[in-house]
């Protein structure tokens, strides 16, 4: 008989592509590839990306509730071209978007 932890486990999204971390891409151009969209543990979802940056692809994992809404919009239109920023709102909070 299986084990639950042998059968629920989930293959890691791209596993043989070298991750790069958010901070890393701060005001980079970046070429969007795919996006696949997880549950969070912390509400909401996430998105796991594969991206080129200078030629080489990468993958990196976003939390940003904009960022992951402008994905999901425009996942139809991938692969695109975005340079990650972070703005201030309104109300003084800094927030990461695609511009």
């Amino acid at each position: 008989m299986k084990n639950f932890s042998e059968i629920a486990k989930t293959a890691p999204l791209f596993p043989d592509i070298p991750r790069m971390e958010m901070a890393q891409l701060m005001n980079k151009k970046i070429e969007f590839l795919q996006a696949e969209f997880l549950p969070s543990s912390f509400g909401g979802e996430f998105a796991v990306v594969l991206f080129k940056l200078d030629g080489k692809s990468f993958s990196t994992a976003i939390g940003s509730k904009v960022i992951v809404d402008s994905l999901k919009k425009y996942r139809a239109d991938l692969p695109f071209e975005a340079t990650v920023s972070e703005k201030k709102s309104k109300d003084g909070r800094m927030y990461q978007c695609l511009i």
